[in-house]
């Protein structure tokens, strides 16, 4: 037990007010517990009325309890303290107070964040710390939701208005259903996959978005026609702001482009578009380029030139190697022409047609 008094009251008003704090030093995890003090300073408590303490005296503002009283009137009776308790079980359960409380003089005392008679109530769900979204209110812990919300927590709208697009009337492109003001996408688009996007607007095979036919007149207004621009760009589902920017990221999902042919020129407008909350389109518009095609017969005309002059250099190379390689085989030959040297003027391939023969001198007899 703590106790603690005052000789006498502070002069100064502003020290009335005390909150004393008291740390448990023996205590295995530390712990405190905050008592707020309020003197009552100021008053006569020898003429204090008794009136609210049932059972005892009033000093000073506080219930002195008579022996066997308890409470802060005095009105609990400290010899019927089964009786007490029972009064605080939930009909059906045995446990006092839920097992979320503490029973005093028949009565629950809940912890933070429940409530009702046998602390039976648990808190309300908290989105963003804000029990019920702050768009209902709670009711022994379930949300009774504000009109226009619903959900555990009233997060979610009731209707699918967040689900259609600015300047769309079709719930998610008709390619999903909404959850919680959210597309959820579950068609599968020509491609394969599934649609996607915040609307379920886009493909992955396509590498665009299917809203994108939506802006052409505003978009197309804007650059070339400016004075229709604001009739372009205002339907009855939606306003399109535009802004001109320098540049785009193309690999967005939401990455469109207007192309027009006029002769032989070829113009692209790009353009990426995002959804506000207001229930507008921002247009991000990028520059204008425009570029005139070769045609058609070039590339093949440059190919077949190029085949054709391969071909005269190839000739080329084979005649020079061909000259030098006879040039070569023919001073060889005056080489070896010079270097050689016939007897008696004749040629040694050519033999007579007489044959001559000596016949020895003399023949040795055995």
């Amino acid at each position: 037990d703590v106790k603690f008094s005052l000789k006498e009251c502070p002069a100064n008003e502003s020290l009335w007010r005390q909150i004393i704090v008291i740390d448990d030093a023996l205590a295995s995890e530390a712990s405190e517990v905050i008592v707020e003090v309020e003197l009552q300073c100021g008053c006569d408590c020898g003429t204090a009325i008794n009136s609210k303490c049932i059972n005892g005296i009033n000093e000073c503002g506080i219930c002195k309890c008579d022996f066997g009283w308890s409470g802060e009137t005095c009105n609990c009776n400290e010899n019927s303290w089964t009786g007490n308790k029972q009064q605080c079980i939930y009909p059906g359960e045995t446990e006092i107070c839920s097992g979320r409380g503490e029973c005093i003089c028949g009565e629950c005392s809940c912890d933070p964040g429940y409530s009702g008679l046998f602390c039976e109530c648990s808190p309300c769900d908290k989105i963003d710390d804000v029990e019920c979204s702050g768009r209902g209110s709670c009711d022994c812990g379930r949300c009774s939701c504000s009109t226009g919300w619903k959900g555990e927590g009233c997060q979610c709208p009731s209707d699918d208005n967040l689900c259609i697009p600015p300047g769309d009337n079709e719930v998610c492109a008709g390619h999903g259903y909404c959850d919680c003001g959210q597309c959820r996408c579950n068609e599968t688009a020509p491609d394969g996959l599934l649609y996607r996007g915040t609307y379920c607007e886009a493909t992955a095979g396509a590498g665009g978005s299917g809203f994108c036919s939506f802006f052409v007149s505003c978009v197309n207004a804007t650059i070339e026609e400016s004075t229709k621009a604001r009739d372009s760009c205002h339907t009855n589902f939606s306003i399109f702001r535009t802004q001109r920017v320098s540049t785009l990221n193309s690999e967005s999902d939401r990455y469109c482009f207007i192309r027009k042919v006029k002769d032989t020129t070829i113009c692209t407008i790009p353009y990426v578009y995002e959804f506000n909350k207001d229930n507008t389109v921002t247009l991000n518009i990028g520059d204008k380029t425009c570029y005139t095609p070769m045609p058609a017969a070039f590339f093949p005309g440059i190919i077949f030139g190029a085949v054709v002059l391969f071909g005269i250099i190839a000739l080329l190379i084979w005649k020079g190697w061909t000259i030098m390689k006879d040039k070569r085989e023919y001073t060889k030959f005056e080489k070896e022409r010079q270097q050689t040297i016939y007897s008696l003027n004749e040629n040694p391939l050519y033999r007579p047609a007489i044959s001559h023969f000596r016949v020895p001198s003399m023949i040795k007899e055995d």
